[in-house]
């Protein structure tokens, strides 16, 4: 039995090729010794790249999904004092600009020159009283002192009992962060599973691409647990 000739003699060859310099065996043989296994090769690699891109249309969303819900987690964790002065706490805070409400940010300067003291200082006079009438309607808790030139914000001391409860107020966006992050969990696999059962991915595929959902799901769900654990830990700190 002739083997398979050697590329460095004769080049890659086709099947007419190795036809030519073998013609005593049939085509039936040839096809089967020497092309099979390159084509099945090939159609593998191509079918194996196909559904890696396939599986990255479910999990993207899925993940992209998940991520927002973490970052409006935290946004949502800004809006919660403590007892130390941040300029975060502002955040969200919106006041009349010319007409249009514009974060406080974008009109002033803010500055934190002692633990549980703001200075914010806007960069027009006469937002002085617009500023901290914004403030003082917020759910914060704060009384802003106008002295004429900047608003200086004293951070109250917290009771055990306001600690509480605004820890309980974070673990309530913590809940609504897990909520949506098993939303994004049942979005893919639903979608998997409708793409299963349309002929568009294999039972396996599908299969294999749920469990990588899932370990998606595990990690940001973790994630939700330790940003809540750090943001109670600062609440509760006196």
């Amino acid at each position: 039995m002739i083997d398979n000739p050697s590329p460095s003699v004769y080049g890659p060859l086709s099947i007419n090729s190795y036809h030519a310099i073998i013609p005593s065996l049939p085509y039936s043989l040839l096809l089967s010794k020497y092309e099979l296994p390159i084509i099945a090769c090939h159609q593998f690699g191509v079918q194996r790249r196909s559904q890696g891109v396939a599986m990255k249309e479910y999990l993207d969303p899925a993940e992209s999904h998940m991520k927002k819900a973490i970052l409006s987690f935290q946004r949502d964790l800004t809006n919660i004092r403590t007892g130390k002065a941040t300029p975060s706490m502002l955040e969200g805070i919106t006041v009349d600009y010319y007409g249009t409400q514009t974060p406080i940010t974008q009109v002033a300067t803010i500055s934190v020159p002692e633990p549980r003291l703001l200075v914010i200082q806007p960069w027009e006079k006469t937002m002085l009283q617009p500023v901290a009438k914004a403030i003082q309607a917020s759910d914060l808790g704060l009384n802003p002192q106008d002295d004429g030139a900047v608003l200086k914000i004293p951070i109250p001391q917290l009771n055990e009992e306001r600690r509480k409860a605004l820890a309980k107020r974070a673990s309530g966006f913590a809940e609504e962060c897990r909520v949506s992050v098993r939303n994004g969990r049942r979005e893919a696999n639903d979608a998997l599973k409708k793409a299963q059962k349309e002929g568009d991915v294999s039972e396996d595929d599908s299969r294999r691409a749920q469990e990588q959902v899932q370990k998606l799901h595990d990690k940001y769900i973790a994630d939700v647990d330790s940003i809540l654990k750090a943001k109670e830990s600062e609440i509760m700190e006196v």
